[in-house]
């Protein structure tokens, strides 16, 4: 299950990414979903209001600070890992 907080602060960070517009341009594509039941692995996220319900704490950044580029999409067939990513499997760990 990925449960996600983003946080404002990249000290504060799990891990540091930047969101891109096309899922081309992605290394991972990402559908929010509106409960914890709906959330699982990397690609489907549920967004916490508080840090102690994430599994993972995300910033949002800059390409160039950033260890993984992600794109938000509307449709689960388009979610997932579109390259070989060392960071697969840690959203949801």
């Amino acid at each position: 299950m990925a449960r996600v907080y983003q946080t404002r602060d990249m000290g504060m960070a799990d891990i540091r990414a930047a969101l891109v517009d096309h899922p081309g341009e992605a290394d991972l594509c990402v559908l929010r979903v509106g409960s914890w039941g709906f959330a699982n692995g990397d690609a489907r996220w549920y967004i916490c209001r508080n840090r102690q319900d994430a599994q993972v704490c995300v910033w949002f950044g800059s390409r160039g600070m950033a260890e993984v580029k992600i794109c938000f999409v509307s449709d689960h067939t388009q979610a997932g890992w579109k390259t070989a990513h060392r960071l697969r499997g840690r959203f949801s760990r």
